[in-house]
């Protein structure tokens, strides 16, 4: 059996996030702004604070394996979003940036879209590794590596 190409999931990522209705209307409606997307990226010239928000998709790489179920995929997931603000919870005795909350759940609508794939592509999208980076604020950084990999396929059909 052929296995799909790395090419071939992060170009299904890309297509299933694009097209994803929540999180084009939290980024517009949260965000005040619609997605900039990229496959890659110019490590010379990387997406800034004004293409914000964003989201990048960068294939590592795959798992070999014999057995479909030993076989996978990683690929990164970058977003970053331009919030400064803050909320006043000093009633409750604390100061909370907005951006650290809203950055990860942009980044759970992103996984729920990833998600939905399992059902109809027989591919998990499981975390390996999740970080919240809040060193260039007012942009804030979120970064998932990603190990996507065929789900129970008994009598499926693998195709992207």
């Amino acid at each position: 059996m052929s296995k799909p190409s790395l090419s071939a999931l992060v170009s299904l990522w890309r297509d299933t996030l694009i097209a994803d209705a929540a999180i084009a209307a939290y980024c517009t409606g949260t965000l005040g702004k619609a997605m900039t997307w990229y496959v890659g990226f110019d490590q010379k010239n990387p997406p800034s604070i004004a293409d914000c928000p964003f989201c990048v998709l960068i294939p590592i790489g795959t798992r070999p394996g014999i057995m479909e179920s030993d076989f996978g995929w990683s690929v990164e997931l970058d977003l970053g979003i331009n919030d400064g603000t803050f909320s006043d919870y000093q009633s409750k005795g604390a100061t909370e940036m907005r951006g650290a909350h809203r950055i990860d759940e942009l980044y759970n609508l992103c996984q729920d879209a990833l998600d939905g794939i399992a059902a109809s592509k027989n591919i998990s999208a499981d975390m390996i590794t999740y970080t919240i980076n809040l060193d260039t604020f007012p942009l804030i950084l979120a970064q998932a590596t990603i190990e996507s990999r065929f789900s129970n396929t008994i009598g499926a059909e693998i195709t992207l």
